[in-house]
C-alpha cells in the first residue's frame, strides 16, 4: 500500500506534525518506515493518523536521485 493508517499508545500527532517520521524497531536498528501526511489537528489518541509508506516508493527515489 501506497499509504497506511496508524496510531500510538498515549501519543498522537498534533497541529504542525505533518512530516514526521514513522519508524520501527528491527534488531537492533531504527527503520524509517514513513511519514505523515494528515491526520486530526487536535491530538487526539483515538484517532488515526495517515502516512505515506516509504518502501512504495523507493524505486521512484532511487532512480530520480541526483546525488
Amino acid at each position: 500500500p501506497q499509504n497506511f493508517c496508524a496510531n500510538g499508545t498515549g501519543e498522537n500527532l498534533c497541529k504542525g506534525d505533518g512530516g514526521s517520521a514513522f519508524v520501527a524497531e528491527k534488531g537492533n536498528k531504527f527503520v524509517f518506515i514513513g511519514f505523515n501526511t494528515f491526520g486530526q489537528t487536535f491530538c487526539d489518541v483515538s484517532q488515526y493518523e495517515v502516512y505515506v509508506s516509504i518502501p512504495s516508493y523507493v524505486n521512484w527515489i532511487t532512480k530520480n536521485m541526483k546525488i
